[in-house]
């Protein structure tokens, strides 16, 4: 309960449209809703994060792809043949 703020706080510097909101610990089923609330946003952000990591990646590796195409025929097949699955 006490790192709750903290951990808030962190969160907020990590999203610029975020606030820190003003919650009450009691009685408990309101604490358990703004938790339960709180996590769902966390767990959208994570997957917003993870998503626009692995686009980044295979456009990335995409683009690697092309340039051995066109470049070199060789290192083309030694890359296609080092891709793990």
């Amino acid at each position: 309960m006490a790192a709750l703020s903290s951990h808030l706080t962190n969160f907020a510097s990590m999203l610029s449209d975020y606030s820190v909101p003003v919650y009450s610990t009691s009685p408990p089923s309101v604490f358990k809703s703004f938790l339960r609330s709180q996590k769902n946003l966390v767990s959208a952000f994570l997957l917003t994060k993870f998503t626009q990591h692995f686009t980044d990646s295979v456009k990335y590796y995409t683009a690697l792809h092309d340039e051995h195409f066109s470049n070199s025929l060789g290192t083309f097949i030694d890359f296609a043949l080092s891709v793990e699955k």
